[in-house]
């Protein structure tokens, strides 16, 4: 064999080397490709699955009204009250025995002193309270000056409230013929028991008392 046929004999078989390690390699790439795609596939279905149990998990969370509590956010009805009073004459002020007949007779009950209407689950009701010193009744006095009052903290559904206490102070009004006075003891009029609607209203409407 010359020397020119033994270069082109070292040059094929180079060739042919090449083109089986490009042909080993281009198959390793495959397999690894396929691989991944498998591997790909399999996380791919846990992230389906896991979107799916978080996306159940949102769609619970949607419907369920965060508390109060939950957020910390501090209650703008803190120190407020929603308060009528009620005024006896001189010479006809109800004893407390006639005042207690009265109470329970409206759903009342009598709590250390004072008078407190039924709450609902956790929001205490409107109280009935003695004005005068020490600020509970007493069996042995005649009343001078009542005053309903409900304090507005963590309350829901406080236009349906109010129209406990003012259908009460009238009762009382017409009862012991007293005189019921707004919260600057002005005599309650139309107008005034429109006004403590109103604001009942948008008490209830920022507490969410008609989110269902």
């Amino acid at each position: 064999m010359s020397s020119y046929g033994y270069i082109f004999l070292l040059i094929g078989i180079a060739t042919l080397i090449i083109a089986i390690l490009f042909w080993v390699a281009k198959s390793q790439n495959g397999t690894v490709i396929r691989f991944s795609k498998i591997l790909n596939k399999n996380n791919d279905s846990n992230n389906i699955n896991g979107s799916v149990n978080k996306k159940n998990s949102d769609e619970v969370n949607e419907i369920r009204v965060p508390q109060q509590a939950e957020l910390n956010l501090p209650d703008e009805n803190e120190d407020k009250f929603m308060i009528l009073y009620l005024q006896s004459k001189i010479d006809a002020r109800p004893n407390f025995d006639l005042l207690k007949t009265k109470m329970f007779s409206n759903g009342l009950t009598l709590k250390d002193g004072y008078f407190v209407s039924s709450g609902n689950k956790n929001i205490p009701g409107f109280k009935v309270l003695n004005m005068e010193e020490p600020g509970t009744f007493d069996e042995n006095k005649d009343i001078s000056l009542i005053a309903i009052g409900l304090h507005l903290k963590g309350q829901k559904d406080v236009a349906k409230t109010f129209e406990q206490m003012i259908d009460l102070g009238k009762n009382l009004e017409r009862s012991f013929d007293m005189k019921l006075l707004d919260e600057s003891f002005n005599k309650i009029t139309d107008q005034t028991i429109g006004n403590y609607k109103e604001n009942a209203n948008a008490i209830d409407l920022k507490s969410g008392s008609y989110a269902n």
